[in-house]
């Protein structure tokens, strides 16, 4: 009778082993797939007030990571979770967050749009629409606020500035035209 006990014990075992290895594939084919869609990067949109920040998205238009570049845009953000957030409604969010925060009101109405990624195509046609949905959100509060837009292409020496002045590209690039246009 000991035998078949033993027997037993053994399919057990190889059955639970089988099931934990089943169970890790699944767990690592699921997370690569879920970082590969979340990852694909489509463009970088960048908000200027006086809180920076960066938004990058996906080629569904999802957002894959906010980047603060200083300690405006940091309080901007709070405890928002914006990753896998459609880029419409992070934006609004966004939006939001800085008139809560007193960043966008009559006086200080102006914003700077930039957008740069590696299709100059799907960068006007997303800066086209985030300018609409800025202005349609200007709309429905009481502030008349103005928006700048540009598309950019990646440029090290435009990174570099930005860097060394503390901040963002989109800015350099508008102070570059300033200077050049002087």
């Amino acid at each position: 009778m000991e035998k078949p006990k033993h027997k037993n014990s053994k399919l057990l075992g190889l059955s639970l082993s089988f099931a934990a290895i089943i169970l890790v594939m699944i767990g690592v084919f699921g997370f690569n797939s879920f970082n590969k869609d979340t990852t694909n990067l489509l463009a970088t949109i960048i908000i200027d007030v006086n809180p920076s920040l960066e938004i990058k998205v996906n080629s569904e238009e999802k957002i894959i990571d906010v980047i603060t570049n200083n300690d405006d845009a940091k309080k901007v953000i709070g405890e928002m979770q914006l990753k896998g957030v459609d880029l419409e409604t992070g934006t609004n969010a966004i939006l939001g967050a800085m008139l809560k925060h007193g960043y966008i009101d009559e006086a200080k109405n102006s914003i700077l749009v930039t957008v740069t990624g590696g299709n100059e195509e799907k960068n006007k046609e997303l800066q086209e629409r985030i300018v609409k949905d800025i202005d349609t959100y200007f709309s429905t509060t009481e502030v008349s606020g103005s928006v700048m837009s540009q598309t950019l292409s990646t440029n090290s020496d435009l990174e570099t500035l930005a860097k060394k002045h503390g901040i963002s590209v989109g800015k350099a690039e508008l102070i570059n035209k300033i200077v050049a246009s002087n």
